[in-house]
Order: structure tokens, then sequence, then C-alpha cells
């Protein structure tokens, strides 16, 4: 997995559709908490959410957006940022659940598909930079990472553990699948600008050897040229003036 993550370069746009999706997260945070909240599903800790989400994403934000981190951590960097992301959404998202405590209405499709929404991006983010194997890790990370939150934060797990399961598994299935379509697609992109990078590098080959080749042939006419006019010029005048010479003396 290593080795896989280390492309040379970030795919251009990523950093910029990576905070952009950061700005949306956390428009969702707080519609989400105040959408429970109107619904009467108020947590022991109302601003704990807010804060918590809030503070990782705008630090997340900050880190996305200075360039010498980039060039200090090099194939580091999207890692550590997808990592913080993946984990802040499934912190903060259960940490409301928490906070909520049991027994509240909070059902397991509405944290299943919540956390589908935070996850998403990230997910697409993975297809996009990395290959198929990092997001098979992903999927498998997020998921098993969030039951063990869900068993950890709902004592009343057990009541609904068989929908909620069928759930997770729903949609780690589709995120493979997104996953794979994604990675795959931007494989063939990847392969597609290797070949035409590799043809323009053997066109400027091609062209370099035209021009030396152009050049070549010039020196050689110019050489022709000297040797049969301005040499033989040179020879006659040489001659004659040993003759003129010869006959002066």
């Amino acid at each position: 997995m290593i080795f896989s993550m280390r492309p040379t370069q970030l795919e251009k746009g990523i950093l910029k559709t990576f905070r952009f999706f950061l700005v949306v997260q956390l428009i969702l945070i707080y519609v989400s908490v105040f959408m429970h909240a109107g619904r009467g599903l108020s947590p022991a800790c109302p601003s704990c959410a807010l804060i918590t989400g809030t503070v990782s994403t705008v630090l997340l934000f900050a880190y996305l957006s200075i360039p010498w981190l980039e060039r200090k951590l090099g194939w580091l960097y999207l890692p550590l940022a997808l990592i913080w992301s993946a984990i802040a959404s499934l912190v903060v998202q259960n940490s409301y659940l928490y906070f909520l405590g049991p027994h509240n209405g909070f059902s397991s499709e509405e944290t299943a598909w919540t956390l589908f929404l935070f996850l998403f991006i990230p997910l697409l983010l993975v297809g996009w930079q990395y290959d198929f194997k990092v997001v098979v890790i992903f999927c498998l990370a997020t998921a098993l990472a969030e039951h063990g939150l869900m068993i950890h934060n709902r004592p009343d797990f057990n009541l609904y553990s068989e929908n909620y399961h069928r759930l997770l598994f729903v949609r780690t299935f589709s995120f493979l699948i997104v996953g794979y379509i994604v990675s795959n697609i931007v494989g063939q992109l990847r392969q597609q600008r290797h070949a035409l990078s590799e043809a323009n590098t053997r066109l400027a080959h091609y062209a370099a050897t035209l021009e030396q080749l152009a050049v070549s042939r010039e020196r050689n006419r110019m050489a022709r040229e000297l040797h049969d006019t301005v040499a033989h010029t040179l020879s006659g005048l040489a001659v004659q003036l040993e003759a003129a010479k010869s006959l002066w003396e």
C-alpha cells in the first residue's frame, strides 16, 4: 500500500476540489444538527458536534491551503488529509449520537446515509489519486471504524444491529463500485497522458534529429562549395602568383 500511495504528483485540481468539499461538509454539519434539533433531538451537549466539526474542517482547510506543507511532507501530504477528513466525519457523527444518548429515535438509516454524504467525496478523491487497492483499504477501514464507534456509543445497538449491518454493507459495496469506476477511469487517463508524453518525447527527439541532419547537410554543402569554388580560385591565384614571381625573377 505504501508504494501504491506514492504517485509522482498530485492530480491537477484535486486540492481545489478537496477544499470545496470541506465547505460543503461544514454546511451539511450545521444543517444536520439544526434539522435534528428541530425534531426535538437535542443532545446533552448541543454545541459539541458543531464545535468539533467546525474546528476540524477549518484546520483541515488551512492544512490544504499551505503549499509549504505540501513541499515538506511530499507524498504523505494528501493521505494525511484524507485520513483526517474520514476520521473527523466518523467522530463528529458518532459523537453526536453519543451525546444524544440511547433511545432517542435517531435511526440507523440516518446514521448510514449521513455518513454516506460525508465519506463519499473523500472516496472520490482516493479513487482520483490512487489505485483500486487503496480504495478497498479506505472502504474497509471506514466501515470497521464506524462499526466500532457505533458499538461504543450506542448501548441500544443490538436493537437495530441487523438493519444497520445491512445498510453498512450496501454502502460499503456501493463505495467499492464507485471507487473502482473512478480509479479505472483515472487510470486510463493516466495511461493516455503517459502515452501522449512518450509520443511528445519521441516527436521532440525526431525534430532534434532532423535539425541536426539539416545542419550537417548544410555544413557539407558549404564545404563542397568552398572546395569547388573558393579553394579552386585560391589555388589558381597561387599558381599565377608563383608564375608571376618566376617571370619577374
